[in-house]
């Protein structure tokens, strides 16, 4: 069950507004009448539920002004005009990119035509454009390539956030606190490797399988789909590799 206008309510009133925090009261009461149905179907004992969110959020960039963080706004509009003007100057005028996302950049089928060298120093070029622009982390998708390791780093943490057949060109990493938006009116945008956009909690409640009790460690979301099989007795898909929560890998009742 998807519980997604949530997310619209921090896009539009941003995270620390009044608007949604009532929404967010307004899931918990919703979810406290689905817990109470359930209990009533089937009894309390019968079923187990996983409660998480597919993504953080960015603070507000008032917010962060209020604390003192730096947080400017890049809009993808710019950072596309940039990287047209940066690459014209290498393979003349033309239309080079097709458009971006708040992370990726996707260069158009022309460029893709043009010779490896010409290309190459074009694309140089325009990552260096982007990272003077204020950037944090820019890079080539393509210069990704599985295994990515497991460390924290940001090169580590974009070669794991694309999937180089779908994904576009050049991937993108604001400064922490800072935002790529397409809409200058939004409070936040997702996709980031900041802790605040991708670390969130998991809730687990399954009868006789979980003790209770509030976990420190950090949990990864690719433990959601071992759990889920554990929790329904079946073997996790092949790719599920993580452990299950319910493995004894994050001690039961830490604190």
């Amino acid at each position: 069950m998807s519980f997604s206008p949530h997310d619209y309510a921090g896009h539009a009133w941003c995270q620390e507004s009044w608007e949604r925090s009532a929404h967010l009261l307004d899931i918990d009461r919703g979810l406290a009448r689905l817990i109470a149905a359930l209990d009533t179907a089937v009894g309390r004992e019968q079923y187990a539920v996983v409660l998480t969110s597919d993504h953080g959020a960015l603070p507000s960039r008032a917010a962060a002004a209020a604390a003192g963080r730096p947080a400017p706004l890049l809009l993808t509009d710019t950072l596309v005009t940039l990287v047209e003007r940066t690459i014209a100057a290498e393979l003349g005028e033309g239309r080079w990119v097709d458009g971006a996302t708040t992370t990726e950049l996707t260069l158009s089928a022309a460029f893709h035509t043009q010779p490896a060298p010409r290309r190459e120093l074009a694309m140089t070029r325009a990552l260096a454009a982007l990272r003077d622009a204020g950037l944090a982390w820019v890079g080539a998708i393509d210069a990704m390539h599985e295994p990515c390791g497991e460390n924290d780093e940001l090169d580590t943490l974009a070669c794991r956030s694309v999937f180089a057949p779908h994904s576009g060109d050049i991937y993108m990493i604001a400064p922490e606190y800072a935002l790529i938006d397409d809409e200058l009116g939004e409070c936040t945008a997702h996709g980031s490797p900041w802790s605040y956009d991708r670390e969130v909690p998991i809730l687990v409640a399954a009868p006789g399988r979980v003790a209770h009790g509030v976990h420190d460690a950090v949990p990864s979301m690719l433990q959601l789909a071992p759990t889920l099989a554990d929790l329904l007795g079946v073997a996790p898909p092949a790719a599920a590799r993580a452990a299950s929560l319910l493995s004894g890998s994050i001690a039961p009742g830490s604190r």
